[in-house]
């Protein structure tokens, strides 16, 4: 099915402001609307049903996930949609993850894959950034559980210091392939 609808330059111009000159607007507002649609169309069946307004903004958040939206993009565009502060759409994602969390899961992962394979080699430890939030929930209790040295906070923001050995164990834990140290 095909719905048309406008885009105007001003909404173009909206979201390159939002996102960046160099970004993708037109899959941004594919994602949207599709995001849009979904929603829509679970309330006009009776697969969503919504009793408070934050159950409707989780399942839009849900919904600009499962259309696309990376969790990169997501923050930004949930702050830009809602109208509320950056550290208020962080909660808005972190709680849609939690509760749309098996439906969401590959999501996640391939958050968390970016995460892992950003990660540098520096003074005999990955560093890895891990943003507050769910995600980093995930890793870090995954990491608890392996039988290695916890990683410790960097001291510097999001980055997490990760012994090789539990570097490695954890990519293993997230179906990534073990990686090799610079110069090694």
């Amino acid at each position: 099915m095909n719905i048309d609808v406008e885009i105007t330059d001003e909404d173009r111009d909206r979201l390159a402001i939002l996102f960046g000159q160099d970004a993708d607007i037109d899959r941004l507002i594919r994602v949207i609307a599709q995001a849009g649609a979904a929603e829509l169309l679970a309330q006009a069946t009776g697969r969503a049903v919504f009793t408070t307004m934050t159950d409707l903004r989780l399942y839009r958040v849900f919904c600009l996930l499962r259309a696309g939206t990376t969790l990169k993009e997501a923050e930004p565009l949930v702050s830009f949609l809602f109208k509320v502060p950056p550290a208020s759409a962080r909660r808005l994602v972190e709680n849609a993850l939690a509760r749309y969390e098996i439906e969401e899961r590959a999501t996640v992962r391939g958050r968390i894959a970016e995460l892992l394979d950003a990660a540098t080699w520096r003074d005999n430890r990955w560093e890895v950034g891990l943003p507050a939030g769910f995600v980093r929930d995930t890793v870090l209790n995954e990491t608890a559980r392996l039988s290695f040295a916890d990683p410790q906070r960097a001291g510097r923001g999001a980055l997490w210091k990760f012994p090789d050995e539990t570097y490695q164990a954890t990519r293993e834990a997230f179906g990534l392939e073990r990686r090799q140290r610079p110069g090694k």
